[in-house]
């Protein structure tokens, strides 16, 4: 799709120079690395609350970090079926729960898939973009994939932060079916599974537009592996890069 506007780009050059040396590599992690945040809790793929800017917003010293969560099952593959997202502040090596993000009810899915957030100060609103996966009380559990936002009050006490007020959650772009698969079918296999999800906030330097990166997966490719990653701008239009 044409752009009247030059975004900075990310190229194979780029990716080329990358270092790899010792500091870039993640050490091994053994049993006895791991202690839980949360007993009896799983916890994963993570992300912070930033900035427009893309900072990391700051809060006394404290961070808040959105993290999908599950009751731990003896199947860790099944945390996928009941996820939900919640709130946690972290500074330093302290991490205080502050539980679910949003109240029962309120997201569109099934489940609550990955995202990002973003702060305004001035108005102390919270904007989350997230994936809803599946369909609110649906018989059978299915992995369509649709991308809201919705946004809430910041608020603290207690020593802990929560969010009231939720705005209505709102879908931010459909997948046209064309370009960009629909994702749905109630059985998927790891690896194979299609995606329409994970819609992470950028703001571009170079022109000041507001875009989202997503998980997307091409419906005119013929392959298997046929995972894109997607844009989409501040006007509703999108395109792969």
């Amino acid at each position: 799709m044409p752009v009247s506007h030059s975004p900075s780009h990310w190229t194979r050059s780029h990716i080329e120079a990358a270092v790899c040396d010792a500091q870039h590599e993640i050490p091994v992690i053994t049993q006895t690395d791991v202690a839980p945040v949360l007993p009896g809790i799983d916890l994963w793929d993570l992300w912070p609350v930033q900035l427009i800017d893309g900072s990391t917003a700051q809060f006394d010293g404290w961070t808040l970090w959105h993290i999908l969560s599950a009751p731990a099952l003896p199947d860790p593959d099944k945390r996928h079926d009941i996820a939900r997202i919640r709130l946690v502040m972290q500074r330093g090596n302290e991490w205080r729960d502050c539980g679910d993000l949003m109240p029962d009810g309120h997201a569109p899915g099934s489940r609550e898939w990955a995202g990002s957030a973003l702060y305004d100060p001035a108005s102390n609103v919270m904007t989350l973009f997230f994936t809803a996966s599946g369909r609110r009380d649906e018989a059978q559990r299915t992995f369509e994939q649709r991308l809201f936002q919705t946004s809430g009050q910041l608020h603290f006490a207690d020593g802990l932060a929560r969010v009231e007020n939720w705005t209505a959650p709102v879908e931010i772009v459909e997948a046209d079916d064309d370009h960009y698969m629909r994702v749905g079918g109630t059985e998927g296999v790891p690896g194979f599974i299609k995606g329409f999800r994970d819609p992470a906030h950028f703001r571009d330097p170079l022109d000041g537009q507001n875009y989202l990166l997503f998980t997307g997966s091409l419906k005119r490719s013929d392959n298997d592996w046929n995972g894109a990653i997607g844009i989409i701008r501040g006007d509703g239009q999108s395109h792969d890069r």
